[in-house]
């Protein structure tokens, strides 16, 4: 285990910056959808034009 510890500790810092960045982004992109989705009122009169539009950054 003494010899597993050089390798593990770049691999744990490398995947939490990976977390950590996927958070953000989520983040952002859940506020966005917010920001975009805020005067949409009646959900069910939504086109395949307006969802494709949605998921357009």
């Amino acid at each position: 285990m003494p010899q597993m510890a050089p390798m593990n500790w770049p691999f744990m810092f490398i995947m939490f910056i990976l977390i950590f960045i996927l958070s953000i982004n989520m983040i952002y992109f859940m506020t966005y959808m917010q920001l975009k989705t805020k005067n949409v009122i009646n959900h069910t009169s939504m086109t395949n034009n307006k969802i494709n539009n949605y998921w357009t950054w």
